[in-house]
């Protein structure tokens, strides 16, 4: 029997979110991400965000693991830049909006009231 559709999305994978080296990278991202954007997003939300993001697609981030003397090592610098990006792409809405928020006061006195 055929069955068409989409097919079904694999499970998270929470055990490679749980990763030191993931961990890292996430805090790297979130932190420069809550910085870039001037207060308009959350440091946790951000953190949360590039976890969920790696433990959903789990193949993409097993390009960033690189072999040393038989060990594998998270390439914490290339992971947390993808996060980064990855956390931009989803709060460029967020700081368009809060681009184009004026505070009332500041309106007032850029009128000279």
């Amino acid at each position: 029997m055929i069955i068409y559709g989409p097919e079904p999305s694999a499970a998270p994978c929470w055990e490679m979110a749980q990763l030191i080296g993931v961990q890292k990278a996430a805090h790297v991202a979130a932190a420069r991400v809550t910085r870039d954007r001037g207060g308009v997003v959350e440091y946790d939300d951000m953190r949360q965000e590039a976890l969920l993001w790696v433990a959903t697609h789990a193949s993409q981030v097993s390009q960033y693991i690189v072999f040393h003397d038989g060990r594998a090592e998270i390439d914490i610098a290339l992971l947390a830049h993808r996060l980064y990006s990855r956390l931009l792409d989803l709060t460029d809405t967020e700081a368009g909006r809060a681009a184009q928020t004026y505070s009332y006061d500041a309106t007032r006195e850029g009128a000279g009231e």
